[in-house]
């Protein structure tokens, strides 16, 4: 039975929800949101808003560095992820899912298994198993995604060229006693959506591989890192012997896993299901599985019965105010089951929740442990608030955990908690595992005293002049003191516990400080005239996930007091023993740093030809480049004479990912004027610069890797760069519908509100001749663009956006924009142009106004006979499996039936109406669905594990045949159906937008039966 009605949203600490992998059931995941590197990296630190725990971070610590690189490349622009392939879920909600460490254990009984393998042991491929590598050094290999250290074979990124065709095959199963219930279960995990395929083969003779499970079909919009689980049924070869083949197939793609295979027929427990919109009153199931609860979004216990075990109602502690303060050490004891949505708090809204509260009288390290609760428990939050009104400020963060409870749960550690109450919520979570009785232990012990190195307030003192150089700071060590400092320059390398030390010179110096942390890795140091994170200025800083030591350079220091940080990433959260060396610079080759600059007159200098970075250190990565400014550099000092405009062009001479920066000063973040970076090994331009007299700092960078430019020429030249005619939204150019109207945004400034666009953009102000849908694209476009319209063209303020992206389906170019909105003739709407982050180029404009999409009922079609479905409301009268109990609408051969849908908020979930429609057929026939609709759509025919029965249980989960289409689309189908019940699923294939007050939104289908052949 699949009624499913609400789909409660991502665990946060270890493992996934039950997502299924098929057309028709799974659940669609929207475009992720391009995210900075940065954040993803500092995000298992977790944040000042709400904190999950990062996966994406644990995955990438035990693969190569290139995956860091991959991510950085999608901010930059270079290499956009392509949103991913959308399937179509019956389910009536949406929700996104992301955060996901890790996956539930499925326990079976081990007489049904006829081979299993969690990836656990230490061989690659596992006993049994073969793989095949076609992409050396990039296939499978045995990896720690998650947090809690649940091993699995992953495969990480290449870069574009690369094919990887890299194949897992199982060892051979005999399944001649094998049940009905034979199938095969597994985990799968992708990175960001870049196009792949993952694909499952069986072999009945251990050579001949056939296609049986697809990822763009069944997977198809499973999340970005997450676990998903997929079940094949492999009841088709009972009686055979069986070897399953599976699949990665990509080029520059990026992460992917596979875990926890197993082939079983083992039958799935069933137990009590408590689910609905009301908790104070639950709709209670028996004898459902796990799978169904957690896809109606509701709590689930093996074994048990509604009679026995009625569903529970929300207690006192549902509500933070609720909850009864206690003393430490106490162990809090309570059932999470009817826990409800706290909308009211910003920092946990996202899930139900229970609230446990402790107060301390003294500073204190507190530990939280899950152990006493059931075995999986797999979700939790790592914040406390210390106000049940959530006000700002009250949220604590920055906790450390591990999955160290005897029973694999997690235990969570709040460092250094000042004397007060704070209020900790126990989150539901039925697919992680984290529903019932729960049993959470909290204790605490004194904050250690502070010594010397600490804390800003008690420092680790150096006093030097520069007759004491080289000084070195010996045995020095982070472990044991605490995490007081991790919103610094370092990012995510100040999310360990840190050595604060003050450095008092007597001298001006120009010195290099090296931090050798004599074997670990993933280190920091930085250095600035303040304490860190309380008002200090960053001067430099030097981070290193390898174990040898590394150096701030060309440090160019006053006689004053400074202060040092050390610190590492949260794991490894300490250095056991470390030292800091203080040196003078020494010689240093022109063009090494700002101290020592390769000197540039303009005008006069052309050029500079047959260059290198290579040889020379990475003084500067913190910088407007991004990751393009952790290669070793070169620096130029530009001093301009008079006030000019000019174009600099770095060529790489073939080395990728370079890219060069022009600052006011000393490269930094603060001080950038204009940057170029790109992954390719093209020149790269910043054209029409304009330069008043003074001095200037141009810097030639590349990535990690490679770390250096062997050869490069460098040109900067002196240019007149006419105003472009329409840069300034002021000067928008009126047009009209156009077609391949040239433009060029390369000498564009940027200008407007940059809540679409940050690029050098220009203006367009366009007069709708015809009322109907404007398409408004920039496809045929030569670069990166993007793209917003607004409604009028006044400028300040901009209009009302009515669209922005960035990029479309463009004939199978996907980095050009499009826009599709509504206009009316004589009304003026404004055109902004620009490209993806700091892309410009040379385009094409083209607008042109289609008929707008009017769907009718035809003459002597059936009437539905639903009214519209509004927020909050349910679907009684043809929502199939998806309500409760099922409500079927009803067609013929030979009818057609005229309808209306509608997407809707139920709760803070997005829904839609889907209609379910049953049929009888009396013998066998080609039978024809024919539908049309007003609004994007997905319709097919159900399809069933026994032909021609139409019980909820009875259904696949897929969809098939099925078709899709946009507004106004007619769409045909036609399949061979024996006698029996069949049903027919429509619907609108978005989850918003199509609201009751903008409506109605048509849809007409028709069914036609011709008598076949069996």
């Amino acid at each position: 039975m699949l009624n499913w009605r609400k789909l409660i949203p991502v665990l946060v600490i270890a493992l996934s929800i039950l997502a299924f992998g098929a057309i028709a059931f799974s659940d669609i995941s929207p475009e992720q949101e391009k995210a900075e590197a940065q954040a993803q990296e500092n995000a298992l630190r977790s944040t000042a808003t709400q904190a999950p725990i990062s996966a994406d971070l644990a995955a990438k610590w035990a693969m190569e560095e290139e995956i860091a690189a991959k991510i950085a490349a999608e901010e930059e622009g270079e290499a956009e992820a392509v949103v991913t392939k959308e399937a179509y879920a019956t389910r009536d909600n949406h929700k996104g899912v992301a955060n996901i460490a890790g996956h539930p254990i499925t326990r079976y009984n081990p007489g049904s298994i006829y081979f299993s393998e969690d990836f656990e042991a230490e061989d690659m491929p596992p006993v049994g198993w073969d793989t095949v590598n076609t992409d050396p050094g990039y296939g499978f290999f045995l990896g720690t995604y998650s947090g809690g250290g649940t091993q699995a074979a992953l495969v990480t990124w290449h870069a574009a060229g690369y094919i990887q065709d890299e194949w897992m095959i199982s060892p051979t199963a005999d399944l001649t006693s094998a049940t009905s219930d034979i199938r095969c279960e597994f985990w799968f995990l992708k990175g960001y959506s870049y196009p792949h395929e993952f694909k499952v083969y069986v072999a009945t003779d251990g050579v001949t591989f056939n296609l049986v499970w697809d990822s763009d079909v069944e997977g198809a919009g499973y999340p970005e890192f997450a676990w998903t689980q997929a079940t094949i049924d492999m009841s088709a070869y009972i009686g055979q012997s069986v070897t399953l083949g599976f699949q990665y197939y990509g080029e520059d793609a990026d992460l992917f896993g596979l875990d926890d295979v197993v082939l079983t027929d083992d039958a799935a427990a069933t137990g009590r299901c408590c689910y609905g919109p009301d908790p104070f009153n639950p709709t209670c199931e028996d004898d459902v599985t796990l799978e169904y609860c957690t896809g109606v979004g509701g709590s689930w216990m093996d074994g048990g019965n509604c009679v026995d075990n009625p569903c529970p109602i929300p207690d006192e502690n549902d509500e933070c105010t609720g909850a009864t303060v206690q003393a430490l050490p106490y162990t809090f004891m309570g059932n999470n089951e009817a826990a409800t949505y706290d909308t009211y708090c910003q920092y946990f809204g996202d899930y139900p929740n229970v609230w446990i509260a402790f107060e301390i009288t003294e500073c204190m390290d507190i530990t939280l442990t899950y152990c006493g609760s059931p075995d999986g428990w797999g979700n939790g939050w790592l914040n406390l608030i210390t106000d049940c009104a959530c006000s700002e400020g009250s949220l604590i963060s920055g906790a450390t955990y591990d999955f160290d409870c005897a029973n694999g749960n997690p235990r969570i550690y709040f460092d250094h908690l000042g004397a007060g109450t704070y209020y900790y919520p126990v989150m539901l979570d039925a697919s992680s595992g984290a529903a019932g009785d729960y049993v959470i232990e909290v204790t605490g012990v004194a904050c250690p005293p502070i010594t010397p190195g600490d804390a800003c307030e008690d420092p680790f003192v150096v006093n030097i002049g520069s007759g004491d150089l080289p000084y070195t700071i010996a045995n020095q060590y982070t472990c044991g003191r605490q995490d007081y400092y991790n919103e610094t320059c370092l990012g995510s390398y100040d999310g360990g516990e840190d050595l604060i030390v003050q450095l008092n010179l007597a001298d001006d110096m120009d010195v290099k400080i090296t931090l050798d942390p004599k074997g670990l890795t993933y280190t920091g140091i930085a250095i600035s005239n303040g304490c860190p994170d309380d008002g200090g200025t960053c001067i430099g800083s030097s981070t290193n996930s390898g174990s040898d030591p590394h150096t701030i350079q060309a440090l160019s220091l006053t006689a004053g007091s400074y202060f040092i940080i050390v610190d590492t990433w949260p794991t490894p959260d300490c250095i056991p023993d470390l030292d800091i060396i203080i040196e003078e610079m020494g010689e240093t080759q022109e063009g090494d740093n700002c101290l020592s600059p390769i000197k540039v007159d303009l005008p006069g200098f052309t050029s500079d030809l047959g260059q290198t970075t290579c040889g020379r250190i990475d003084d500067y990565n913190a910088t407007c480049m991004g990751y393009y400014d952790g290669g070793e550099d070169i620096i130029y000092e530009i001093t301009v004479a008079s006030a000019m405009t000019v174009n600099f062009t770095l060529d790489p001479k073939g080395t990728t990912y370079s890219g060069m920066g022009l600052f006011n000063s000393c490269p930094s973040d603060d001080d950038c004027i204009d940057y170029e970076t790109g992954y390719s090994s093209d020149p790269k331009r910043m054209t029409c610069v304009s330069l008043d007299p003074g001095v200037y700092y141009l810097m030639v960078d590349t990535w990690p890797s490679p770390d250096c430019i062997p050869e490069f020429d460098l040109f900067i030249t002196d240019t007149t760069c006419e105003a472009l005619e329409n840069d300034d939204c002021a000067d928008a150019i009126a047009i009209n519908e156009v077609m391949d109207l040239p433009f060029s945004t390369e000498a564009a400034t940027f200008d407007g509100d940059g809540t679409c666009l940050t690029s050098p953009n220009i203006w367009y102000c366009y007069t709708a001749t015809e009322s109907g849908d404007a398409t408004i694209t920039l496809c045929g476009s030569d670069y990166d663009t993007k793209m917003a319209v607004y409604d009028g063209c006044s400028c300040d303020p901009l209009g009302a956006e009515l669209g922005c992206n960035d990029d479309s389906d463009c004939d199978f170019k996907d980095l050009q924009s499009t826009v599709v909105t509504p206009v009316i003739a004589g009304n003026s709407y404004l055109v902004e142009v620009g490209g993806y982050s700091s892309n410009t180029g040379p385009g094409v404009l083209s607008i042109w106004v289609s008929e707008e999409c009017v769907v009718e009922c035809p003459p002597g079609s059936t009437p539905e006979g639903e009214p519209c479905i509004g927020d909050n409301e349910e679907d009684v009268t043809n929502g199939g499996c998806n309500s409760v109990p099922p409500v079927w609408g009803s067609i013929g051969c030979g009818e057609t039936v005229c309808a209306e849908v509608s997407t809707y908020l139920y709760g803070s979930d997005n829904y839609r109406d889907t209609d379910w429609y049953e049929f009888t057929l009396d013998n066998w026939y080609d039978v024809t669905l024919t539908f049309c609709g007003g609004f994007p759509f997905v319709a097919g025919f159900l399809e069933q594990i026994v032909p021609g029965s139409n019980e909820c249980d009875n259904f696949t989960g897929y969809i098939a045949p099925y078709a899709t289409g946009d507004e106004c689309d007619t769409a045909t189908l036609t399949i061979t159906l024996g006698p029996g019940d069949y049903a027919i699923f429509s619907g609108p294939s978005v989850y918003e937008g199509l609201d009751c007050a903008s409506g109605p939104h048509v849809y007409w289908m028709s069914l036609e039966c011709v008598p076949a052949v069996p």
